[in-house]
């Protein structure tokens, strides 16, 4: 019998080593000489359970994944130990790609109008409708994607006119705007949460949902331990008490929209008690110094800055203050609902640059700046597209200015119900779509052309923010498509990525990828790798065969030694009209509320709504399993004579959503959450569940200066639905005893 792939890659794993050097390398020896099955069903034939490396695409955070599979099929997702952003770490989400590769409801092959076709005549209508319709009448929708398929997804609308429009959920372009006023960087940077001394989160929840909430946590992890120094000390700035919160030494309940306020105030008691970098105090203040932050002293200003009167004293900031100086290096994170208030981009600005106030910008245990790729092709990739201008796509919707969208990866019918996309999309001609599984969107759609599951298909990412030097993530099939017992795919499905180098090789458009699929673009893409950084790098083979095998058994490629350069010219910041523009602080018993939206760490933004995993993994706070809820105070609560389960109906000038009462006694009492992600329609029989998205409520409301949402800046009224539900939660079922000797602690809002 002749040599197999698989073969190969055993003795080659085994005996290569003076080709390919693994540069501290952490990965068990049996998971290191593992690659891409693609001779499978060999597996089968064999018996055998090996793991293979590849890229996670449920998280976006491009973090590395080891897969554990037996006779030919994919059985379990392991974080990958040896990924930079990781470490072996992964979300319910990331747990739960098994069961999204193998779900029931996952559409079996090509079907336009709800009937079954080839992928023959798939591909004919969809090349007849793109020369059919006018490019400038024609949209392609994705998910953001900093990887090869977003490469060639912009080359081909380049390439053909159409626009490109990239949905991302949770938007973060106050973040990115921050981070390019104030250390003009395209890139996110690397808050360096291990090295750390003391932490300070403004808004930004970044042990649950935040920008890299699983590279986040492990580095907190080793911020708390304090192996080798004084254990980290965190403080948390928010209006909501979330994972993040009841995790930190001290929660700040703040007013929505007043956070880059209060870090103003830190600011001045630093540069007051000399605490601070006089070099950015001068540069922020324009050579005035603490003078011209005098207006934001703790005593003149605390009483206006906590969620509720007299919640925030003067003293507490003063001590924040303190504890900031005296347990550096301290990085500070802000985001979140802070960045989604109309004056989102000030805190988001005010909080960046109260790192340069510490001293903590391009030091170890601070702020890094993150270096970009060094591969051309995903070097000026566009921006996710903005709230703002979804809001005009949807105006062109309606008006019948849009002949055809094209959508792959993305739900513009859950993620943009404030802005009531699903009734403007219904005015286009044809929809098209991607997905490999049935949702909002998909039920809009004319022609289904499934695409591939990320475990079956080639890719690569290049996270964003990165963990401080280059890192490019890669993604390789893992098992081949399962068949039935006629030996016929079950799941009849090919790479969106491959589908689009077609069309743009019938077309003449001109590419720097390069490859007549995806799999030719991955592999090219490491040969520059190995060209561009000889002798560097977490992989490093003497030849090209060597490196290619190496970075695909290691699940990607990072180089260490590539940090970015940290060269900051420190900015002036006008906080002048901060006082006069503060956002208004609902009064208690006003019968109005703060809406404060949040992702969970389990369902998220709700792109895995349809997998019962991540149903019914259970939210870090509440414990609540398969349905929406609202937190509400206990004691506002008792006033508006609610009970646990309740149903209610929070409305505002947008719209409403029906929710059930979950009785929380820290979130303050003028203020109300809703997650995201919840209360999806036609998504299986997992995740059908309309009632609960809390998108449909949500204010037509922007951050000034950037056009994103401020998706948290919604006022509500609660309207009593006079009907009851028995809660799915983990808690309550049984009765807390106190033991002999300790002590129960007993958390409220007062």
């Amino acid at each position: 019998m002749d040599l197999t792939r698989r073969d190969f890659l055993r003795v080659a794993g085994a005996t290569s080593v003076a080709g390919v050097l693994f540069a501290g390398c952490a990965i068990p020896e049996r998971e290191l000489i593992k690659q891409s099955p693609r001779d499978l069903p060999e597996d089968l034939a064999e018996g055998l359970e090996d793991m293979y490396a590849t890229s996670c695409a449920s998280c976006r955070e491009g973090c590395g994944i080891l897969v554990r599979v037996a006779e030919g099929r994919a059985k379990k997702i392991e974080g990958n130990p040896d990924h930079p952003l990781n470490r072996g770490g992964i979300l319910a989400g990331c747990l739960a790609g098994v069961q999204s590769l193998y779900h029931p409801d996952r559409f079996s092959g090509p079907m336009e109008n709800g009937r079954s076709i080839t992928w023959a005549g798939g591909l004919a209508r969809l090349d007849a409708l793109l020369n059919g319709a006018d490019a400038s009448r024609t949209l392609l929708i994705t998910r953001a994607n900093r990887g090869h398929l977003g490469a060639v997804t912009h080359e081909f609308a380049q390439g053909s006119g159409i626009r490109h429009l990239q949905l991302e959920p949770l938007e973060n372009a106050a973040i990115r705007q921050a981070a390019k006023d104030v250390f003009d960087q395209d890139r996110l940077p690397f808050f360096d949460i291990a090295n750390a001394g003391s932490v300070l989160s403004i808004g930004a929840d970044f042990l649950e949902s935040w920008l890299a909430p699983i590279h986040y946590s492990k580095a907190y992890g080793h911020f708390r331990r304090g192996e080798g120094k004084s254990r980290g000390t965190h403080v948390h700035a928010s209006s909501r008490f979330s994972m993040t919160a009841a995790n930190a030494d001290t929660w700040l309940p703040v007013a929505p929209g007043r956070e880059g306020i209060l870090a103003l105030s830190i600011a001045y008691v630093l540069a007051h008690e000399g605490l601070a970098d006089e070099a950015t105090v001068n540069a922020m203040t324009g050579g005035l110094g603490e003078g011209a932050l005098a207006a934001y002293r703790p005593d003149a200003i605390a009483d206006q800055l906590g969620a509720t009167p007299g919640v925030l004293t003067g003293q507490m900031i003063t001590d924040v203050a303190h504890n900031l100086a005296s347990h550096g290096p301290t990085v500070v994170l802000v985001g979140s609902s802070a960045a989604a208030q109309p004056n989102g981009l000030f805190n988001a600005k005010a909080g960046m640059i109260l790192n340069g106030v510490l001293g903590s910008v391009g030091r170890r245990g601070g702020v890094q700046f993150n270096s970009d790729t060094s591969l051309p092709e995903l070097q000026g990739l566009p921006a996710p597209t903005t709230y703002a201008e979804w809001r005009g796509v949807r105006n062109q919707l309606e008006r019948g200015d849009i002949d055809l969208v094209l959508v792959d990866d993305a739900n513009p019918v859950h993620a943009l119900a404030s802005l009531k996309f699903g009734q403007a999309l219904s005015r286009a001609r044809n929809v098209v779509s991607f997905s490999s599984e049935p949702n909002e969107t998909t039920a809009m759609a004319d022609l289904i052309l499934p695409d591939q599951h990320y475990l079956e298909s080639w890719g690569t990412n290049a996270p964003d923010p990165g963990p401080g030097y280059e890192v490019l993530t890669v993604q390789q099939p893992v098992v081949a498509p399962l068949l039935d017992s006629s030996r016929h795919p079950v799941h009849d499905s090919r790479a969106m990525g491959d589908i689009l180098i077609s069309l743009m090789q019938s077309r003449v458009i001109s590419r720097r990828t390069r490859g007549d699929n995806m799999e030719q673009v991955v592999l090219n893409a490491l040969a520059d790798l190995h060209a561009l950084h000889p002798g560097r790098g977490s992989v490093q083979g003497s030849t090209l065969a060597a490196f290619t095998t190496g970075v695909l058994q290691r699940g990607g490629w990072w180089n260490i030694a590539g940090r970015g350069v940290t060269v900051w010219e420190r900015p002036a910041f006008d906080f002048t009209p901060a006082l006069a523009d503060m956002p208004e602080r609902i009064a208690e018993h006003a019968d109005r509320y703060h809406l404060i939206p949040f992702a969970s760490a389990t369902v998220g933004d709700g792109s895995g709504g349809h997998l019962p995993w991540v149903q019914s993994a259970p939210d870090p706070v509440t414990s609540m399993v398969w349905h929406s809820w609202v937190e509400v105070n206990s004691r506002e609560a008792a006033r508006l004579g609610l009970r646990d389960g309740d149903l209610v109906a929070l409305e505002s000038d947008s719209g409403s959503v029906e929710v059930p009462v979950y009785l929380h006694p820290g979130i303050p009492p003028n203020v109300v959450a809703v997650p995201f992600g919840r209360g999806r329609a036609f998504s299986g029989r997992y995740g059908d569940n309309p009632d609960g998205n809390v998108n449909t409520v949500l204010g037509d409301i922007e951050v000034e200066g950037t056009g994103s949402q401020a998706w948290a800046a919604t006022a509500v009224t609660i309207r009593p639905l006079g009907r009851r539900m028995r809660m799915a939660r983990m808690e309550g079922g049984f009765t807390g005893q106190q033991l002999e000797g300790t002590h129960i602690i007993q958390l409220e809002y007062t």
